[in-house]
């Protein structure tokens, strides 16, 4: 599902706006509200959605540090 989040942290990573969801630039009522007020959740692809989630699955995880250990050994 789309998501609304702050933009600070690993939102930044995660949330790609107008595609994965949207994010909020202050902790703030406002800011919040104001990306609540536009927001259709209808209008981003699950796909879409699914696909990013996927990129930090825990197979996915073990995949790439599988990959790095295996690299440095």
């Amino acid at each position: 599902r789309p998501v609304i989040a702050f933009a600070g942290g690993g939102a930044l990573d995660t949330v790609t706006p107008g595609m994965t969801g949207e994010l909020f630039p202050s902790q703030t009522v406002e800011s919040l509200l104001d990306v609540l007020s536009g927001f259709d959740w209808c209008a981003y692809s699950l796909e879409d959605c699914r696909d990013q989630a996927a990129r930090f699955s825990a197979e996915e995880f073990r995949r790439k540090l599988m990959g790095y250990l295996a690299g440095i050994a």
